[in-house]
């Protein structure tokens, strides 16, 4: 494409400039000068590519969008262009367009890598995972020593559990090159964990460290890994390095007082919400492999409580429901067939959100903090449930007397809880997994004192962790007629 037909010496030095300026990265300063070439030649389809770039460049994916697309018009297989709008569409959340742009730059130009790369990774965002590994391998093949590409590859292998091919692949890019870069350790030491094989994840990271990697996002996750190993002494240490290096890191913070036994009285907002946006994406697969129990103890319970409810049409249905912690959904699934009613869910973390959202049974649903949502939302519901959600929560009392202030008359809160003895010091303790475990017998009086009258507590197994089962209780309560 021609961005014009013969320069003067001024705008020449113009277009330099802005050129000079991209090359430095400054490219609001580059694109506000092609706006100025742009007044003067309003036709100049290559001045209007270019200032599409630039706008891309800058992360202003809607307005590389409205400048590129009149000039494909015109141009419509100009393989570069249909690269920056793919890519500016997928950023823009415009997949199905991202996925025409990527896959006619690959029709043209079978062997551009960068546009394989794209493609796969537009895939790879809708979960495409067999056809972006297909992608990315097309990519390698055209650039065998493109980091970016190889990385990509090995993503793809995780996301499909082709452990092997990833661990190689990771290896062979650890290899090449062991000291520049940590996202090939840190991609495989997460597969290592994800695998429940903590010992190699924390080789591997020592390893690292050894290859002078000593930045917070390092020690984070050789905390992480020495947590999973159970060396709470060493996860002291890594943990103390993070909050060195960066003091407000509300993630560390609680892991750090998991790992030195230290008890406070809730996981902060910000460390549930960075958890379970991590784990968003594989959560369900995830209880499922750790033989999760809580939904379906739930399901029993509310059959045992409502007799005469039932999935069968001339059965009588459940009232106004609020899920807190409703994660990816999974309460809703298991009583989506005898639900009569309103279904709010509430969860602090956007990604859960929108998976329980893809599952299009919940009537609302809010990303928020519980404790926020309970104290400013008006609603009453018949029933309050909170599966696996208390377990980043130490003190209940205020907890219960705000659910309590939301269930109508003889309201049901049930919640499950994992249990610490009752020969314990403490009330309720954060264990080295970060997660809160209670005495039954503070619960029952923290319940109590916030107007409840308590139905039934089972002890159960809640799930498996590393071959063996987490005992808890699953609670029933009512509310009471006058709160206490």
């Amino acid at each position: 494409m021609k961005m014009h037909a013969q320069l003067d010496s001024n705008t020449e030095k113009r277009v330099q400039d802005a050129e000079r300026l991209a090359g430095k990265g400054q490219y609001v300063a580059a694109g506000r000068i092609y706006d100025a070439l742009l007044k003067q030649n309003p036709d100049s389809s290559g001045y209007r590519a270019r200032r599409g770039e630039m706008a891309y460049a800058a992360g202003d994916a809607a307005r590389a969008i409205e400048l590129l697309s009149p000039v494909l018009e015109t141009d419509p297989e100009n393989v570069q262009l249909l690269k920056v709008r793919g890519s500016a569409r997928a950023r823009h959340g415009d997949i199905e367009g991202a996925l025409d742009d990527a896959s006619l730059a690959v029709t043209l130009e079978p062997s551009d890598p960068e546009a394989a790369y794209l493609l796969g990774s537009v895939l790879y965002g809708c979960k495409r995972y067999e056809e972006a590994v297909l992608c990315f391998g097309d990519a390698v093949r055209q650039a065998p020593t493109a980091k970016s590409y190889l990385l990509a590859l090995a993503d793809g292998f995780i996301a499909l559990q082709k452990w092997q091919a990833a661990e190689e692949l990771l290896n062979a890019v650890i290899a090449e090159d062991p000291a520049t870069s940590f996202t090939p350790y840190g991609m495989l030491a997460t597969a290592y964990l994800k695998q429940r094989y903590p010992s190699k994840a924390v080789s591997l990271l020592e390893e690292a460290g050894r290859q002078g990697f000593n930045d917070s996002r390092y020690y984070q996750q050789l905390g992480n890994a020495y947590i999973t190993a159970q060396q709470t002494e060493k996860a002291v240490t890594a943990f103390e390095a993070v909050l060195r290096l960066e003091p407000g890191n509300a993630y560390a913070k609680h892991l750090l007082a998991a790992a030195r036994g230290q008890v406070t009285d809730k996981a902060s907002g910000s460390y549930a919400a960075q958890l379970f946006d991590s784990y968003a994406d594989s959560f369900d697969k995830h209880l499922v492999e750790l033989q999760y129990r809580v939904p379906g103890l739930v399901r029993r319970a509310v059959e045992r409580l409502y007799p005469s409810i039932g999935p069968e049409p001339d059965r009588e249905k459940l009232g106004r429901i609020l899920d807190l912690g409703c994660g990816t959904g999974l309460v809703g699934v298991v009583l989506s067939d005898i639900l009569g009613g309103f279904l709010k869910g509430v969860d602090i973390s956007s990604k859960m959100v929108a998976k329980s959202q893809e599952k299009q049974i919940y009537s609302e649903l809010v990303t928020a903090d519980i404790q926020e949502v309970l104290q400013q939302d008006k609603e009453s519901y018949d029933l309050v449930i909170a599966a696996d959600v208390f377990c980043y929560f130490g003190e209940l009392e205020n907890l219960f007397k705000d659910v309590r202030a939301h269930l109508l008359t003889d309201g049901v809160f049930i919640f499950s809880v994992e249990t610490n003895p009752e020969d314990a010091e403490q009330s309720y303790t954060l264990s080295s997994s970060a997660r809160y475990r209670h005495q039954k017998s503070y619960v029952e009086d923290a319940l109590v004192q916030a107007g409840f009258s308590i139905e039934e507590i089972m002890e159960e197994n809640l799930r498996m962790d590393f071959g063996s089962p987490v005992e808890g209780l699953l609670v029933v309560a009512h509310a009471a007629e006058t709160c206490a």
